[in-house]
């Protein structure tokens, strides 16, 4: 298996909580980050930069197959 880039730990937080929640970017998104006083635009903005994030898609698919 090819080395996997680190994460932060918020981002690793985010990837576990995605896998286990079917994929619900929002909802894991609220898990590892503080969003309190966020809108929903705002959670849901922040969840597409991160699935765009090279190193999160990695470890997304990582943890997909390794299902």
């Amino acid at each position: 298996m090819a080395d996997l880039p680190t994460l932060t730990d918020k981002q690793q937080q985010f990837v576990l909580r995605y896998a286990i929640n079917g994929n619900n970017g929002a909802e894991a998104y609220r898990f590892a980050y503080d969003c309190k006083g966020s809108n929903e635009a705002t959670i849901n903005s922040e969840v597409n930069k991160l699935l765009k994030n090279p190193k999160i898609t990695l470890r997304s698919e990582e943890r997909r197959v390794g299902k």
